[in-house]
């Protein structure tokens, strides 16, 4: 109905028909849509009173109970406001929303921004105890920081009722975007994770991921506290970035069964084994030198073991030819055949549990050594016949830490309690053992050495004979003598110490 005196135009739909339409009738002022059940507009003012108002901005559904819209003088440029009482702003596209942020008091600017009050999390229509003071959502096409909604509410008989997957999303700039979610259990279990992706074109792309996660429980009464931890990161350089620098890989560690704990799914919870490979290589142009460092490390989450060597680093030099001539003329000499080989490794190892991999404990169990091994090699000939291969090589090996097992001599007692009798009182077990063997690793410095000489010389000897007549035509016959000799110095009697010791008295 249109009363031109008043000026307002009124359009409502009756609860019968209401119930018969597919669709909400809808109100349009420029760009801007939103179903409804009654509205009134003034065309003098140019403002709308709407009830029951539906709309859709990005990717939120606003509902609510009563709006007021007040168009823009150019709506080409201002595209007017909502304000609206009792409303419920949601991603959930069902008529009736399954969740989502009921608000007293809400204001919306189409396609910028949506401002609430005091509001609350609705879940099926029912309040819930999560209190917002207020909120921002913006809605502006493209990449924008936003509310990330819950992406479950779940109920555990152990941790109570909760929320999983609720946060915010950064968009910091053009080349990554990072979004932190959390849940969090009325029994008081809770997670944090922070997930990023970067991309810059032709140089680099990957993700990255860092976690957090404390499973509270109550078992016979008393509160049991399990953290966890996990970080893991999937780099990959574009074959084009750089002609002599290549990183890249996958790191996946995680501590106290982090992804079975967080993610209560078949593919985590059966997956037992986690792996980690990450390397850095570099060679240097218009040298034989060549570089890499790296990370690996593998998992078992059947027996909680940990391997992790960090870092293992390699310097390798191709063989060169060092007192050869650059510009020389004729036949090579003896000595410009003479090959020169070295490379050297550093290794760092470390065995440890998923709940002691990043505690100080792990400092007694460092295995770290460095080896280096250099070869020399050349080929000539004597007598212009005999082919002569002398060669050397040399083994350097550091420990700087060693395995030392001690016998100790003193009375071990270790005490059991196994319950308690008809009388009330504790009963123990005692074991008493003697002569543990300990066993520790110490920091030192020892240098282990060890040599190779090898010469061996080869001929080859022709002998042709051939016949004139018969069936027969001739044979020949290849002789390939070579001898050698090899000299590798018993080096072990030298490192090895044995130590035959009985504790008892007047016996070493």
């Amino acid at each position: 109905t249109i009363n031109f005196e008043t000026k307002l135009a009124t359009s409502y739909v009756k609860t019968a028909n209401y119930r018969k339409l597919e669709q909400l009738p809808k109100f349009t002022s420029g760009e801007n849509t939103a179903a409804y059940e009654k509205v009134q507009f003034n065309f003098e003012t140019k403002k709308a009173f709407i009830r029951e108002v539906r709309t859709q901005e990005g990717e939120f559904f606003l509902l609510a109970g009563k709006s007021k819209y007040v168009s823009g003088i150019d709506t080409t440029k201002d595209k007017g406001k909502f304000y609206n009482i009792n409303s419920l702003i949601t991603t959930c596209n069902h008529p009736y929303p399954h969740f989502g942020v009921r608000a007293m008091k809400l204001k919306m600017v189409p396609d910028k921004l949506a401002v609430l009050g005091p509001s609350m999390i609705e879940i099926f229509g029912i309040p819930t105890p999560l209190v917002l003071p207020f909120g921002f959502f913006p809605l502006v096409k493209g990449q924008s920081s936003g509310l990330i909604f819950p992406s479950s509410y779940d109920y555990d008989r152990d941790l109570g009722f909760g929320f999983r997957e609720v946060g915010w999303y950064f968009p910091i700039n053009d080349y990554i975007d990072m979004r932190v979610t959390g849940d969090i259990y009325t029994r008081g279990t809770h997670a944090i994770r922070t997930n990023g992706n970067y991309t810059k074109r032709y140089k680099y792309r990957g993700n990255f991921s860092l976690g957090y996660t404390n499973t509270i429980r109550e078992l016979q009464g008393e509160r049991e506290s399990a953290p966890s931890f996990n970080f893991s990161l999937s780099h990959t350089q574009d074959g084009k970035a750089h002609p002599y620098r290549q990183i890249g890989g996958n790191i996946n560690i995680s501590t106290n069964l982090y992804n079975a704990r967080t993610f209560n799914n078949a593919a985590n919870v059966l997956n037992n084994t986690l792996r980690s490979s990450f390397n850095f290589n570099y060679r240097w142009p218009e040298s034989p030198f060549k570089f890499s460092m790296g990370l690996d490390h593998n998992q078992n989450n059947l027996t909680r073991e940990v391997n992790l060597t960090l870092p293992t680093a390699n310097l390798n030099m191709n063989s060169i030819n060092p007192f050869k001539r650059k510009n020389g003329g004729g036949e090579d000499k003896w000595y410009e055949s003479i090959v020169l080989g070295y490379n050297a490794s550093f290794r760092n190892f470390i065995k440890a549990t998923d709940t002691t991999l990043f505690t100080p404990q792990i400092l007694d169990n460092l295995q770290l050594g460095m080896d280096q091994n250099a070869n020399l090699s050349t080929n000539f000939r004597i007598l212009k016949y005999i082919n002569v291969s002398p060669s050397a090589q040399v083994t350097n090996i550091n420990f700087f830490r060693i395995l030392e097992r001690n016998l100790l001599d003193t009375l071990q007692i270790d005490t059991f309690r196994l319950g308690t009798n008809s009388l009330g009182e504790s009963v123990f077990r005692r074991d008493t053992t003697f002569g543990v063997i300990k066993d520790q690793y110490v920091s030192t410095f020892s240098p282990y050495l060890n040599g190779n000489l090898s010469v061996s010389a080869n001929t080859q000897l022709f002998y042709t004979k051939q016949f004139t007549k018969g069936f027969i035509r001739g044979f020949r016959h290849v002789m390939k003598p070579s001898v050698g000799l090899n000299y590798s110095p018993d080096t072990k009697s030298v490192y090895e110490r044995f130590v035959d010791t009985d504790t008892r008295e007047g016996f070493n």
